[in-house]
């Protein structure tokens, strides 16, 4: 059997190799005839190759001389374009109005201006070119000459009371108010004018023209506030922007028309300074946002803002000289120089970029050194008071409203009246707090002295004392007033400052109480009498002492009603026991009831009616 298998597999070796001889063939007959083909081939690419070539060439030549026909054509046909439209461009230039069809004259202009750049490579069509450029030139000319009647078909006056009423007390520029100060109907045609010239190179100069217009708008604005200004100066003593800080109808109410802390005039002069640099500041504002909508170049918006803003601050400031020049009163100026000082860096900045920093530093300079010598003048005229007067009915004098009115003013102007008048003479080094503190102690106590010296003018010492009574109670109350807030000020110094004052008073209410004492001493003898007789004399002897005594205060004016009637409740408990205990012994003595005048309800009433002057 193994015999058998091997036959079988020897067969089928033989067939397999019969088979691969046969395919061995067939592969070589093959590579033959694809030998063959690809002889063929590359006879008939080396023919296609040449053929092709020829054809490419041809045809490269002819795409160049297509495209340089294409080329001549373009220009033939621009050429024609130009010559046909220009005619009429330099009509539509010459004759056109931007204020008609502002976007048709300015395409106009810009296709002129193509029209130009086109012959400028054809020399010899120069008349050509210089004709056109004295058209493009006259466009320019008219552009810009329009471009002044846009502004001020746009620009409108503020509204005065507008703008007044967007600044605060202080004439600061309320948060907000900006778009409500409407000095422009609409930039549209402004910017786009303004936009296109500056991209063709033109000088900005032309913008003077809107520098101009806003500048005289805005300085009539200013001149109508100003002129409203010294209107209600003139009609009345008063104005929103003055914080008023006299407290003298609080204090007493004899004092407040006896007292006036400051002349109406000379205040309400700086208060329209005040109030005209308040509104320029807030136009400044105002054209700034405009100008943002105008004009993309800064360095050309602060070229425009210089030309703007020069005769609005030119006439602040003349009306803050005139103001200087005509005040003498301390708290009139220091509203003025706290907002001055406010803003210093920003009007400086303004002053030097419009070229007016000549008369602003020299101005605000003045104003400091104002300032500064009518605080000192303050202060040494109550050192150096010799003035006579002194109320008749021994009322708060008005040197002491004032001073207390004075120290309120440098309260609420604590930092300016530090940094602007105290700082720059300070000796060095010195704590810069307390130099208002100690300023304030040095008032007072010039106060107090003048104060002792006016009192001695007195012939009568009780009207003295109630002279007294009334200045230092006047002073403390000022300090106890927390809206004035001058006692944390001063305690900076001074703690016991106000217990200082509460001890004075007590001290000339008993020198005031002493002036009763001789009545009550008529009283004293009702226990050792023992007779119709020596009560009637005693009753006698109080009528005349008493009524005496009220002959002698019949003026005297105690300004605080609280403090009148502590006192006039002292003067009560001094009298009414002890007259009652006189009117009831002569009662029980039978004695005329006629000689009896008063009785105690009846005497307790005119006691009430002490300090009344109107009784």
């Amino acid at each position: 059997m193994n015999v058998d298998v091997i036959d079988k597999k020897l067969q089928q070796e033989e067939e397999w190799l019969r088979s691969f001889e046969i395919n061995v063939k067939k592969s070589a007959q093959l590579r033959n005839d694809i030998e063959k083909v690809l002889d063929q081939f590359d006879s008939r690419l080396k023919k296609l190759e040449q053929n092709v070539m020829g054809k490419h060439e041809k045809n490269g030549r002819l795409q160049k001389r297509q495209q340089n026909i294409q080329r001549l054509i373009r220009t033939i046909d621009t050429t024609f374009q130009f010559y046909g439209k220009t005619g009429e461009l330099e009509t539509r230039i010459r004759d056109g109005s931007p204020t008609q069809d502002l976007d048709a004259y300015l395409e106009s202009i810009d296709c002129l201006q193509q029209a130009i750049a086109f012959f400028e490579n054809y020399p010899e069509k120069r008349i050509q070119i210089d004709n056109m450029k004295m058209t493009l030139e006259t466009g320019f000319d008219v552009i810009e000459r329009d471009f002044r009647d846009i502004v001020s078909d746009n620009t409108i006056r503020c509204d005065m009371k507008v703008l007044i009423e967007s600044l605060d007390e202080n004439a600061e520029l309320i948060s907000g108010r900006v778009k409500a100060i409407q000095t422009m109907k609409s930039t549209e045609k402004m910017s786009k004018v303004a936009t296109w010239l500056l991209s063709k190179g033109r000088d900005p100069r032309f913008l003077n023209q809107y520098s101009e217009i806003r500048s005289e708008n805005m300085r009539q604005t200013l001149s109508q506030v100003l002129a409203e200004e010294n209107r209600l100066r003139e009609s009345q003593a008063s104005n929103r922007f003055y914080k008023g800080i006299s407290k003298a109808a609080i204090r007493g109410e004899r004092a407040v028309k006896e007292t006036r802390f400051l002349s109406s005039v000379a205040h309400d002069r700086a208060n329209v300074a005040h109030v005209l640099f308040g509104c320029f500041l807030a136009l400044v504002t105002v054209e700034e946002t405009i100008m943002e909508k105008i004009l993309n170049e800064v360095s050309v918006r602060a070229q425009v803002h210089r030309g703007v803003i020069a005769k609005p601050l030119s006439l602040c400031i003349r009306t803050a000289v005139e103001a200087m020049n005509g005040i003498d009163s301390l708290p009139s100026l220091l509203p003025l120089l706290r907002h001055l000082s406010t803003h210093n860096n920003q009007l400086i900045t303004l002053a030097s970029n419009s070229e007016m920093e000549s008369q602003f530093e020299p101005m605000f300079r003045s104003l400091r050194i104002k300032c500064k010598s009518l605080l000192d003048e303050s202060v040494e005229r109550l050192k150096t008071e010799v003035d006579k007067f002194v109320p008749e009915d021994g009322n708060v004098h008005p040197l002491t409203a004032n001073t207390l009115n004075l120290l309120c003013m440098l309260t609420i102007h604590r930092q300016t009246v530090t940094q602007q008048l105290l700082v720059p003479t300070a000796a060095s080094p010195q704590n810069t707090h307390l130099l208002m503190p100690k300023l304030f102690a040095k008032i007072l106590a010039a106060l107090g002295a003048c104060l002792s010296r006016k009192a001695e003018l007195y012939t009568d010492p009780m009207l003295a004392s109630i002279f007294k009574i009334n200045n230092y109670n006047y002073i403390a109350k000022s300090l106890q007033d927390e809206e004035d807030a001058l006692l944390p000020v001063i305690s900076e110094q001074n703690h016991q400052i106000l217990e200082f004052y509460l001890n004075e008073i007590a001290t000339y209410e008993q020198d005031y109480i002493k002036s009763w004492h001789g009545v009550a001493s008529t009283l004293s003898g009702v226990e050792r009498a023992h007779d119709r007789t020596s009560l009637s004399n005693i009753v006698y002897t109080f009528n005349r002492e008493f009524e005496a005594t009220i002959a002698r205060q019949k003026n005297f004016c105690v300004a605080d009603p609280h403090r009148a009637e502590q006192i006039r409740e002292k003067v009560k408990k001094l009298l009414l026991t002890r007259y009652g205990a006189l009117v009831e012994r002569c009662r029980g003595e039978g004695v005329d009831q006629k000689t009896i005048r008063y009785s105690e309800p009846t005497l307790s009433a005119i006691i009430d009616r002490l300090f009344d002057v109107n009784s």
